[in-house]
């Protein structure tokens, strides 16, 4: 082990190695102006390269170093740092604090605070841990530069004159607590002996952030070995920046609303591997910083921008953890921008281009000819795939084995786990084009299974199992030359994605999946452009056919413009906004669960024949043109609970619509798992099944399938459901007969014209493929913070959110018409915009918790139940009336509720008496939870609450039967 100290030797400047034994005795008796503040294991050679550096190990302190253009600018973060250490129980006694007689300080931690066992040989790539602890305790004029490897950082010796003619000196706890920069100046005036501190003691919490840091340079250092190649492309361009950089530093094609802090992470690490200082970079990037738009208050000035390159350019000089990406920086890029030299092609020649197609049809051969082999491989077993089948070299030569081809193979991917699952192929039977068929693995399992499949296609395989499975690996392998890689996704309609081809960061493809194919906004001269395709999950089939990608463009016709007027009005205003703001809004349900976490559930309700089912079926054409929209009965007869499943697990935001919801008739068992699954239905919340055959070559009925309630559902009922739970997850729209019949002529016309409903569905999806999770946040949360603002605040949060994603809906609404119409629609919908803010009262009505709803029970037991019989209530026994308070016995009143609701007929809201107590525990409306003082107490067990009468009142539970009260 040693460390390095600096000395003039005949008359120039050298860096000495010692070991470290010697250190005091080289520093009292040498007195060097500056030593190495670590000690290293192993003297660095000049020859050594990244690799052999990276594998040094240190031991020293945590050092921390504080420098600025004058000695009052540093003292209030160095106290601020302090005062953070402090806060985190960190013994600042234990520290080595120093005034460094310039304009700064240094602080020193010992290894014992951070580490329960300091490792004898030292720890590697020591200080970068240290500079990531230093980065996420940074205050201002910290300096990130001080934490450099290969030798070790040059650390100035205490007690040694500086040219300015002061010393770098021990200060203790108090002294560094109370500096100014009068202290400041007498202290560094003259050497002072070195302060006496106390033993270290172990700190929980820069224990966890040194070994969070350690974990992540050790990340960091792994993945640096995968960019080997990227490095190489660099250093083709002659220490030169790439043009994707310079387009990039001059603020074009850059990613819209990327933040400021990775695209400077990614110019520093950049121009540090090409050897350009902090100025040079800073200079280069004067068009971006000039034109980026800032994504936080630390970046919103040129000047900020221009410090937080400088910071990076710091933070990444000399750090083996970070290196070139062009993965990083193609991130950094606007879908579009040209980015090919970074893959190494330059961007004025077409060398490099792939090919559309390696279709056989366009290869010259026939029969088995081998230059038709799609595998272009080693032929295992002999197998090779001609344009007429499957062949068999032979010693008497070529024998076909199957007379089914395929064609253009493709390897389906699994997006959420990203398992094979299959091959997709073109097949030729005969020459009979069978047009393209999923295959999964378990097809070329064996001989059995590929022999059953041809057959099902006019077709034979007369091979072995072996070849079967060499038929899959011949597939598999051209599909990789071909470049046809494709990825299934599991749910219709407009869905995000995570990017499988992108695993280092989160980026999100937003997609339209459908029986017909995916499409996705993503360009595909995009390098991380995806092939994506639709199979459902849960059920074989798709459930709902989504066809409006088909529709044509809406129209700017006078027919058209009658319909979308009539279909406007042809309801009240208050239904019209919530009926078309909610179905508008469904192609946004995956953006709101990404952004909230939750989406209503909508609930049309009213008396037969007052419209709700047929106003429903007509809003959900926005999702078919000629397929029906699904409407199951809420009954078992009319959809079972795998139906019911395969719908609500397969949709990404067609909505489902369940008809007949009436508790009465379809009984409390069918009620209760429906109602379970509206709550489910609203956070998208998760299920699992097993025996679900996932196509995949390992797939067992003991597999557990993990899905999500994804898709947006309505229910229609005669009656509202007025279950707490439901009813903020719900948006209540009443149908009244009465107004209906107000609305009948536009009703009509709406109806007749009913098929260009989808094509305004094709308008809302096209705009809808643009948006992203950012952008439908910036435009709900204004409405959100609005809307809290004029309502009670006994309205649900959840309410409130539901109302908004209505208005959400009718602003996206009305960008889409104005765009084709120009103003034409805007008075009708800021009519639907006025009638929700109108009736905001009856769209978030208030509701009972369902711990008030028991109490109200227990008060309707004491008012009209007998005192001799066994559920009632009784004064002076179960509870007590004061002045302003009641005092009920909870357990015992809770059974007499119990019992109540049982011999009524009635689903008690709480099944015990403990979860009762721990609800009602919770409301405001509680006094005192022990009332040791109450006449109605038997013994130490009995639990008693005190209540404020007029808060019960206020969440509408009604009076309890009182003497006091006649």
């Amino acid at each position: 082990m040693s460390f390095f100290f600096y000395q003039k030797t005949g008359g120039e400047d050298a860096w000495i190695p010692t070991s470290s034994e010697y250190r005091s005795k080289v520093i009292a008796e040498t007195k060097p102006a500056f030593v190495t503040v670590l000690d290293a294991f192993s003297v660095p050679d000049d020859s050594w390269g990244r690799e052999e550096y990276a594998k040094m190990r240190y031991s020293g302190p945590a050092y921390f170093d504080w420098d600025s253009s004058e000695i009052a600018t540093a003292i209030p973060p160095f106290l601020e740092f302090l005062a953070k250490l402090e806060e985190n129980g960190v013994n600042l006694s234990c520290l080595r604090l120093y005034a460094t007689g310039g304009k700064g300080f240094h602080c020193e931690i010992p290894e014992e605070v951070f580490m329960p066992k300091v490792p004898k040989t030292g720890t590697a790539l020591l200080p970068y841990i240290y500079k990531e602890m230093a980065l996420e305790l940074v205050v201002d004029t910290l300096d990130l530069k001080v934490y450099t490897g290969r030798r070790g950082r040059m650390w100035r010796t205490p007690g040694i004159v500086r040219t300015n003619g002061k010393y770098k000196v021990s200060i203790t706890l108090d002294q560094a607590l109370s500096m100014t920069v009068e202290l400041y100046d007498k202290l560094t005036s003259a050497p002072i002996a070195e302060v006496q501190r106390s033993a270290p003691e172990l700190n929980v919490f820069l224990a966890s952030l040194f070994n969070k840091c350690q974990n992540k340079v050790d990340t960091q250092i792994k993945s640096r070995g995968k960019a080997k190649h990227d490095e190489e492309l660099l250093a083709k361009f002659g220490g030169a920046f790439p043009p994707t950089l310079m387009r990039l530093m001059a603020g074009q094609g850059v990613q819209p609303g990327k933040g400021f802090h990775p695209i400077a992470m990614q110019l520093a690490i950049t121009a540090n591997a090409l050897g350009k200082d902090a100025d040079e970079l800073v200079k280069l990037c004067d068009g971006l910083v000039q034109s980026h738009e800032s994504d936080s208050s630390r970046y919103n000035s040129p000047r900020k921008r221009k410090e937080e390159l400088r910071r990076m350019w710091d933070y990444t000089h000399d750090n083996p953890c970070y290196g070139f990406s062009r993965g990083g920086v193609k991130a950094l890029c606007a879908v579009g921008t040209p980015t090919s030299d970074l893959d190494g092609v330059d961007e004025n020649s077409d060398v490099g281009s792939v090919p559309e197609s390696d279709d056989p049809d366009n290869v010259e051969t026939s029969g088995a000819d081998e230059s038709f082999d799609t595998s272009r491989h080693t032929l295992l077993e002999g197998i090779f795939i001609a344009k007429d089948g499957v062949w068999r070299r032979t010693g008497e030569g070529p024998k076909q084995i199957s007379n089914l081809s395929f064609r253009s193979p493709a390897k389906m991917i699994d997006t959420e786990d990203g398992l094979l699952i299959g091959l997709e192929a073109e097949l030729v039977s005969d020459n009979v084009n069978l047009g393209r068929h999923l295959m999964d693995l378990p097809t070329f399992a064996s001989r059995a299974n590929l022999s059953k499949f041809c057959a099902g296609r006019s077709a034979i395989f007369s091979g072995t199992d072996t070849q079967a499975g060499v038929v899959q690996l011949n597939l598999s392998r051209a599909a990789i030359k071909g470049g046809r890689v494709i990825y299934i996704v599991r749910k219709e309609g407009l869905d995000i994605v995570q990017n499988p081809l992108i695993r280092n960061r989160n980026e999100k493809d937003v997609i339209w999946a459908s029986t017909d194919g995916v499409l996705c906004g993503r360009s595909k001269k995009d390098p991380d452009h995806v092939s994506y395709s639709f199979q459902p999950k849960v059920s074989k089939s798709p459930v709902f056919k989504t066809d409006i990608h088909l529709a044509k463009p809406l129209e700017d016709t006078e027919d058209t413009r009658a319909w979308l007027h009539a279909m406007i009005h042809m309801n009240n205003p208050t239904v019209m906004a919530q009926m078309l703001g909610w179905f508008v809004s469904c192609f946004h349900r995956q953006f709101y669960h990404a952004g909230y976490t939750q989406f209503p559930l909508l609930h049309p309700n009213g008396p037969a024949g007052s419209g709700k089912s047929l106003t429903t079926l007509m809003m959900a054409r926005m999702f078919h043109v000629t397929t029906p929209p699904i409407m199951y009965g809420c009954s078992q007869n009319g959809a079972t609970p795998f139906t019911l499943k395969s719908a609500w697990t397969g949709s990404a935001s067609v909505p489902l619509i369940l008809d007949e919801y009436k508790p009465s008739e379809i009984g409390p068992a069918r009620t209760d798992f429906l109602l379970q699954h509206f709550r489910l239905l609203y956070n998208q919340g998760s299920g699992a099944s097993g025996g679900i055959n996932r196509g995949g070559s390992d797939t067992s009925f003991r597999d557990i399938t993990n899905y999500t309630y994804s898709a947006p559902t309505a229910f229609l009922g005669e009656s509202q459901e007025m279950q707490t739970a439901v009813v903020q997850r719900s948006l209540p729209v009443s149908f009244n007969p009465a107004e209906t019949v107000r609305y009948t002529a536009n009703f009509e016309l709406a109806n007749r014209g009913v098929d260009i409903m989808p094509t305004l569905g094709a308008a809302l999806l096209r705009y809808s493929l643009l948006e992203t999770t950012a952008s439908r946040v910036a435009a709900l949360d204004p409405i959100k913070t609005a809307l809290r603002g004029l309502l009670d605040k006994s309205v649900h949060d959840r309410q409130v959110f539901n109302m908004s994603v209505v208005l959400a809906g009718l602003d996206f609404l009305d960008t889409v018409l104005t765009s084709i119409y120009g103003d034409e629609f805007r008075a009708d919908l800021d009519m639907l915009r006025a009638a929700i803010y109108d009736h905001k009262g009856d769209i978030g009505v208030s509701v009972m918790s369902e711990a008030a709803k028991v109490l109200n029970d227990m008060s309707f037991i004491s008012r009209t139940e007998e005192p001799g019989n066994e559920y009632s209530l009784r004064e002076g026994y179960e509870y007590v009336v004061g002045d302003g308070y009641i005092e009920v016995m909870m357990r015992e009143s809770f059974v007499k509720y119990f019992a109540w609701s049982k011999r009524k007929g009635f689903n008690p809201l709480y099944m015990t008496p403990e979860s009762f107590i721990s609800a009602l525990g919770k409301s405001p409306a509680v006094l005192d939870k022990l009332c040791f003082d109450s006449k109605l107490r038997v013994s130490g067990q009995t639990r008693i609450f005190r209540f404020d009468l007029e808060k019960l009142m206020a969440e509408g539970v009604e009076e309890f039967k009182s003497k006091s009260a006649r």
